[in-house]
């Protein structure tokens, strides 16, 4: 499997969004974060950087809107509603709008590297083993 290493002077990489297109044009979303956490929401952050993305790759206009989809069925629309230059370079301004939901629990099998991924948040993290 290929490895991309990625280091960046002034950010620390600590969450990861896995990605897929849905036939009806919604992107699905899994975002982990440390230790092997899975945020079940469609994550407005990630949702806020793929509509970033979007619109520096010319893929989408102010007004244009993209609706991102959780694991579990949840979902957030990513509209971008202006732009501003931020570092010298054009930028997005997002608006994210949802609902989030408690659908349930449920037990995930471990990855055969060892991934873990938890339903704990908060202080609890420690007990993970």
């Amino acid at each position: 499997m290929a490895q991309n290493i990625y280091d960046h002077p002034d950010f620390f990489l600590g969450y990861v969004m896995f990605r897929d297109h849905e036939p009806d044009g919604a992107v699905r979303t899994c975002t982990t974060l440390p230790p092997g956490r899975v945020d079940r929401s469609p994550c407005g952050t990630g949702s806020s950087a793929n509509l970033a993305a979007l619109f520096a790759r010319g893929l989408v206009k102010v007004g244009d809107a993209r609706l991102s989809r959780s694991i579990i069925g949840g979902e957030f629309t990513a509209e971008a509603i202006g732009e501003t230059e931020i570092g010298g370079r054009k930028a997005v301004l997002p608006r994210i709008t949802g609902r989030g939901y408690v659908y349930g629990r449920s037990q995930l099998q471990p990855f055969p590297a060892g991934f873990v991924l938890s339903d704990t948040w908060g202080p609890q993290v420690d007990l993970l083993t």
